[in-house]
Order: structure tokens, then C-alpha cells, then sequence
């Protein structure tokens, strides 16, 4: 599901532009499961990747990129989550995301 919300939400163009990665290297196959984030992680892939802006999903990410980068960034909600409003929040913050893009150019 959320791979369907984000190409819906962001455009199957524009996913390809973003390097996607996790806020952990821990996997699950539980629909369910949080995983611990890891801000070793998160700041290697900052500084490997140097981005101009980072978009997270969900406030466990959100929480854990705020508190290691402090440049142009964009809190959205999880693609999975179940709030009824979460592809209107997603289709704002690709609308975010293209607008910050189009600044920095």
C-alpha cells in the first residue's frame, strides 16, 4: 500500500528522483512493527547522500531526522497509515516538495 499511495501521491516520475531509505536498518515483515530508529544510520545517509531537502513519513521518522538535520525538510505522514485523510496530507507534501525543488533551482 504504500508504494501505491507514494506513486499516486508524488507521481511515478518524481519517485524515481528521491533516494528512498528508512530510518533504521531493521526489517520486519510485520505490518505492525516500529522500528527502533537509528541516528547513526540516519546521519550516514545524510552525509553519503547529501541532500538538499529530506521528506519523512511518519512521526517516528519525522522525530528522529528533526532531531539530526536541520535544513530544508518536510514532515508527512506514513503512506500505510490509516488516517482518511493521509493521501491529501501526502499529495501536499509532493506539492511541498516540488515547490521547496523549484526554489533551489
Amino acid at each position: 500500500i504504500s508504494g501505491r499511495r507514494l506513486k499516486e501521491a508524488f507521481g511515478e516520475e518524481l519517485c524515481k528522483q528521491i533516494h528512498w531509505d528508512e530510518i533504521s536498518r531493521e526489517i520486519s515483515d510485520k505490518p505492525n512493527f516500529m522500528p527502533t530508529p537509528d541516528a547513526t544510520h540516519i546521519q550516514s545517509v545524510i552525509t553519503h547522500y547529501k541532500p538538499d531537502i529530506i521528506i519523512a513519513f511518519g512521526r517516528i521518522a519525522c522525530d528522529a531526522v528533526e532531531s539530526v538535520w536541520h535544513g530544508k525538510f518536510i514532515c508527512a505522514p506514513h503512506p500505510a497509515s490509516r488516517q482518511h485523510n493521509v493521501m491529501l496530507k501526502l499529495q501536499l507534501a509532493a506539492e511541498a516538495l516540488t515547490k521547496i525543488g523549484k526554489e533551489g533551482s
